[in-house]
């Protein structure tokens, strides 16, 4: 997930994504809605698959695509018969294993409703789709790379998805020893790896879209002051893909920032010692689930320092405490600037330790989409902002109530347009 090969394939492919979640929603805020408030989880969700799955895979899934000429036809009184693209049939098993990873946590005995689970006819459909369309992805990526020799394997430059660059390292590992290289499309730790780039990649990054939109219409002054950041930044019009990835622009760093903090869509963390051990004090055996909040909307509990270890004291000693600066202030409300300081010039800059933020983890066990998530993001937020007016939606749509699955999702996802 190295940035240059972030911009050379997936970026593009998220950029031409929102584009079209742009296209598709200036069609219903103009003649379907006019004006009303709509429901943006379903669209987000489609649009983040789109842009994951040509990420990973390297195929156009055209869910988005698929409904847009759906709602073409419907404003037309037309009758629309087009077979239903593959993402659907993707997006369906994600969200039939996000249902049951759920369902299962909610158990007495998780473990035993999962092993019942996998015994059911829905769960062996799931499998049989999840493979087919993963192997038949493979195998199509795999005919790119036969008959090339090992310096051609060698270059980089000819990956356009993550799924090319792992199968393009195991064929040169291959061809270096002289070996038939291996069936990726039987390797069934390798296709699960893939699936839950998936399910990670778009239901997270919908969720905390969806949370951004509603922290829009909800806070209406930062919406202003980061559209006309990114105004000054760009001038009139769309901003191409090259603009936005190569600007700086403090506050648009910070109101993205803002809405993972605020968000909290991955809500939290486990982590299981291999010893045992004591955090803050406290005994905790070797095995222990630990879970590690990460939401950040209020000032912490306040622990005993003389607890700490010497290397948490050290690492403590690195950074001011946030929650003791003006940054963790009304941690409650959105409000961007806490994450931007003046330097010596009294330049305005992006501080991305203003506050302890661990949207995507750390250390070694770090989320590997990491890179993506937050590029895809800036590029959803920039043409989202400068494409529509987020306004305020009635009484009854206002609420920052979540429901909790896999991922922290808007009770209330709603948005009420204006077309820029």
């Amino acid at each position: 997930m190295g940035l240059d090969f972030l911009k050379r394939t997936a970026a593009p492919k998220s950029y031409s994504s929102t584009v079209e979640l742009v296209e598709f929603w200036r069609l219903k805020a103009t003649t379907a809605h006019k004006g009303q408030p709509f429901n943006v989880l379903e669209d987000l969700k489609n649009a983040a698959l789109d842009a994951v799955w040509v990420s990973i895979i390297g195929e156009e899934p055209g869910t988005l695509r698929y409904e847009k000429r759906k709602l073409e036809h419907e404003l037309k009184g037309q009758q629309f018969d087009d077979p239903a693209p593959p993402g659907s049939f993707m997006k369906e098993q994600v969200e039939y294993i996000v249902d049951t990873i759920m369902d299962a946590s909610a158990t007495p005995f998780p473990a035993w409703a999962v092993k019942l689970e996998v015994l059911k006819p829905r769960f062996h459909r799931f499998r049989k789709v999840v493979t087919r369309e993963m192997s038949r992805a493979m195998k199509k990526a795999l005919t790119r790379y036969e008959g090339l020799d090992v310096d051609s394997l060698g270059k980089d430059s000819i990956d356009t998805c993550a799924m090319d660059l792992v199968l393009r390292k195991q064929a040169l590992q291959a061809k270096k020893v002289g070996v038939e290289p291996s069936d990726p499309a039987k390797d069934v730790a390798m296709l699960d790896e893939l699936f839950v780039l998936l399910i990670g990649g778009h239901d997270s990054t919908a969720n905390t879209l969806a949370w951004f939109i509603k922290f829009m219409g909800a806070f209406p002054q930062a919406q202003t002051e980061l559209r006309a950041a990114l105004s000054s930044a760009f001038g009139p019009g769309i901003p191409t893909l090259s603009q936005i990835l190569e600007a700086d622009i403090p506050y648009l760093d910070a109101a993205c920032e803002e809405a993972l903090r605020l968000s909290g869509t991955s809500n939290g963390v486990l982590r299981s010692p291999l010893q045992d051990t004591t955090i803050l004090g406290y005994p905790v055996p070797k095995g222990s689930i630990i879970y590690m909040n990460i939401h950040v909307n209020h000032s912490s509990v306040l622990a005993d320092e003389s607890q700490r270890t010497e290397t948490g004291k050290a690492a403590r000693q690195k950074k001011d405490d946030g929650f003791k600066t003006p940054a963790g202030r009304d941690l409650g409300t959105y409000e961007p600037r806490r994450w931007l300081v003046r330097d010596e010039t009294g330049k305005e800059k992006f501080n991305p330790n203003a506050l302890p933020q661990l949207a995507f983890g750390a250390g070694v066990r770090m989320c590997f989409g990491r890179r993506l998530a937050v590029m895809q993001f800036r590029i959803a937020v920039t043409l989202l902002i400068l494409s529509f007016e987020f306004q305020e939606v009635p009484e009854g749509m206002q609420s920052m109530a979540c429901i909790e699955r896999l991922f922290r999702t808007p009770q209330q996802p709603y948005t009420k347009l204006r077309v820029l």
